[in-house]
């Protein structure tokens, strides 16, 4: 179970990294008009894939704990449906409210990060 949220971890390191590499494909240099399509998909994706990593470091340190801390008896039903749940599903919420509510202004057309 350990090694499945390590692999997992590692694959959202991974895909943040590729994205932020796409990321410059799609930069604008100007600034004055609205982000694109391609802007605002990094963008979401470059947040949602951070927060996939906290959550999955979190996923980490619940499987450690009830490794060493709590040893016997903590057999967690399909535990890894419910990691992956909370690894990948959870993160989606919020750059899904973040465009929603914010739309043009979730996103910098010059850089294609979020904005404040």
């Amino acid at each position: 179970k350990s090694t499945q949220v390590h692999l997992m971890l590692a694959v959202s390191l991974i895909l943040a990294q590729v994205t932020f590499f796409l990321m410059d494909l799609v930069v604008s240099s100007d600034a004055s008009k609205e982000p694109s399509v391609a802007c605002l998909m990094v963008a979401c994706l470059l947040n949602y894939f951070w927060l996939c990593q906290l959550a999955w470091m979190v996923v980490e340190a619940i499987t450690m704990y009830l490794a060493l801390v709590k040893v016997f008896g903590t057999y967690l039903e399909h535990a890894l449906i419910k990691y992956s749940f909370f690894g990948w599903g959870l993160p989606l919420l919020f750059p899904l409210v973040g465009v929603s509510w914010g739309r043009n202004k979730f996103v910098d057309p010059k850089t294609c990060f979020i904005t404040r």
